[in-house]
């Protein structure tokens, strides 16, 4: 089913197009259904196949078990995207600007670093 893929700089939205209503004169309008929106900082892995490098595989985790090595996946969904590697590397990228705006990033805290007698 053909959809579009948009990405803001906090969720992702995936905007299927659905056939215009009976009745309608048929225009160059593009009628489309918005599915659930995604967090981005859920976004626990991307994954494309070798054979098939335009297939690209969003997993998303669930948001409480975010700071775990391994994150329960609780849902993934997969997209056709045409120059996949240019549009991967754009998502990645405002994935980590989300995360860095929720704090989601392991930085070191004061209690990490080292503390020299003086």
């Amino acid at each position: 089913m053909p959809a579009h893929l948009l990405v803001t700089s906090e969720r992702m939205y995936c905007l299927q197009v659905v056939q215009g209503r009976k009745g309608r004169r048929s225009s160059k309008q593009v009628w489309v259904r918005a599915m659930e929106p995604r967090e981005l900082v859920d976004v626990a892995k991307i994954t494309s196949r070798r054979s098939f490098p335009e297939l690209i595989t969003f997993k998303f985790s669930d948001p409480a078990t975010a700071g775990e090595e391994e994150p329960t996946i609780v849902a993934a969904d997969r997209y056709i995207i045409p120059d996949a590697g240019t549009a991967t590397k754009a998502i990645k990228y405002l994935i980590i600007e989300a995360e860095n705006r929720k704090g989601r990033v392991d930085q070191p805290t004061t209690s990490d670093r080292t503390e020299t007698d003086t």
